[in-house]
């Protein structure tokens, strides 16, 4: 988690006003699918998690939450998993 703060506070720092950040993930509920992710739980976050970047101050969110697709997990069977996303623009 640390490694992730550091680059995300990286990232939103480098964007300048009237600039804009999208950024996508996988979400931690992917876990508890057959979809067979990493047991990395420090690869995952929702996208709550990623506004603690974001001071309100400065950045309007656009889009914000979570994104349901479908795909096979590796037995072929089409199931739902999740991706985060937030997407602001600096004010």
């Amino acid at each position: 988690p640390e490694a992730r703060r550091a680059f995300f506070a990286k990232l939103v720092h480098a964007v300048r006003r009237g600039g804009s950040v999208l950024i996508v993930s996988h979400h931690h509920s992917d876990h508890q699918t057959t979809v067979g992710r990493p047991q990395l739980p420090e690869l995952f976050f929702s996208a709550d998690e990623l506004h603690a970047f974001l001071p309100s101050s400065e950045w309007t969110v656009r889009e914000s939450g979570t994104r349901p697709r479908e795909t096979r997990d590796p037995s072929g069977r089409v199931i739902t998993i999740n991706d985060a996303l937030l997407f602001a623009t600096r004010r």
